[in-house]
């Protein structure tokens, strides 16, 4: 996305902005306006404030009078892209209570803005208490509303962890975690289509990555049901957001550890409940099995089989192979998929949902 230099904005983080906010100059809008549309599962308090934890949770809503302020917070840290008119503008962080001015001295004419979570659940729970916009100013419905909806299921690749770098061996840090460059986030703008990303890192079918154990208490499978990544508190009602189309993205973590791993009966057993979960939540969708390009042979044969005893029509096997991506360029953090790695994913994604969903092929960049 291309940077605005024309925009003037500033980031605050400090008490100072809230009171200066208050006077008579400004007025304040509650997180649950009608104006703002969330995608991605939240959960909304008898005080309007909204929560979310899942990566990829993204608003998008207009806004007039030149200004637009937000205050909100985090149980930990999180990391957010603002968007104004379609171009990144910047991104900051949220730890405690924030408030960021989003623009500043802009025309007053309606301007597109959208605000994106790029770090994932364990980075902490946000919350938004309002919104603050000139006292001339308002919020506005968006003039984006995509007409396709695309659910992913899915681990730390779907999350873009180390998608940002191209050194394999580097750390995991949240600075380099971004959904927004994940092949799920990818695939979906180039279909113009809203998404939500329901992923963790670490986490399998039915047995996440370091367990001593070949079957893991909690995995994927529990966390589809929620609210929130975090907490088990909320069940999430899936009519609020029926997709189009699930994909599921998993099975490396089951397999990371050739001494401790599931059976292969064990793997397919957790893998049709999984789809028998998603056929309970939405009907005869489509779902799309995947592989992953840091497993090989051995998961492509447990998701493939698992795809054939569903004896589904419209549940389809899909396989990105490891050797499709380049070890010198196509990695980032602890050998994940970096940002170029991530989009030759895309690239094999996207023929099988225009064949599959009808959705036709464009010149559009895959980006």
């Amino acid at each position: 996305m291309k940077y605005a230099a024309h925009f003037i904005v500033i980031f605050a983080l400090s008490s100072g902005l809230f009171a200066q906010s208050t006077t008579a100059q400004f007025k304040i809008i509650p997180a649950d306006d009608n104006a703002i549309t969330y995608v991605g599962r939240t959960l909304v308090d008898s005080n309007g404030q909204v929560s979310f934890d899942w990566t990829g949770v993204y608003l998008r809503t207009q806004f007039t009078g030149g200004y637009c302020s937000v205050q909100l917070s985090d149980t930990k840290a999180n990391y957010f892209d603002l968007f104004i008119d379609g171009n990144r503008i910047k991104t900051f962080i949220v730890k405690n209570d924030t408030s960021v001015v989003l623009a500043s001295g802009m025309g007053e004419e309606a301007h597109e803005l959208m605000l994106y979570k790029r770090t994932e659940g364990e980075q902490g729970t946000t919350t938004i208490t309002h919104f603050t916009v000139t006292a001339d100013g308002t919020l506005l419905p968006s003039n984006v509303n995509p007409a396709k909806r695309i659910l992913f299921i899915g681990n730390s690749i779907t999350c873009g962890f180390g998608a940002i770098g191209s050194d394999p061996t580097a750390r995991f840090s949240p600075a380099t975690e971004n959904s927004y460059l994940s092949y799920a986030s990818i695939a979906s703008r180039y279909f113009d289509a809203d998404y939500q990303l329901i992923a963790h890192s670490g986490m399998g079918v039915v047995r996440n990555y370091g367990d001593p154990h070949p079957l893991s208490r909690i995995t994927m499978r529990d966390r589809f049901l929620r609210v929130f990544d975090q907490d088990s508190t909320h069940l999430w009602q899936f009519d609020r957001w029926i997709p189009d189309v699930v994909i599921v993205k998993l099975g490396t973590n089951d397999l990371s550890n050739p001494a401790i791993c599931p059976t292969r009966e064990q793997f397919i057993a957790g893998y049709l409940d999984l789809i028998a979960s998603i056929r309970n939540c939405f009907g005869t969708v489509p779902i799309i099995c995947l592989t992953s390009c840091m497993s090989g042979d051995k998961l492509a044969d447990f998701v493939q089989n698992a795809v054939k005893q569903s004896s589904d029509e419209k549940v389809f096997f899909v396989e990105i192979k490891r050797e499709m991506l380049n070890p010198s360029t196509d990695f980032g953090a602890a050998h994940h998929p970096n940002y170029e790695g991530q989009k030759k994913m895309a690239s094999v994604l996207i023929p099988y949902l225009s064949t599959i969903m009808n959705w036709q092929l464009t010149n559009k960049p895959i980006m």
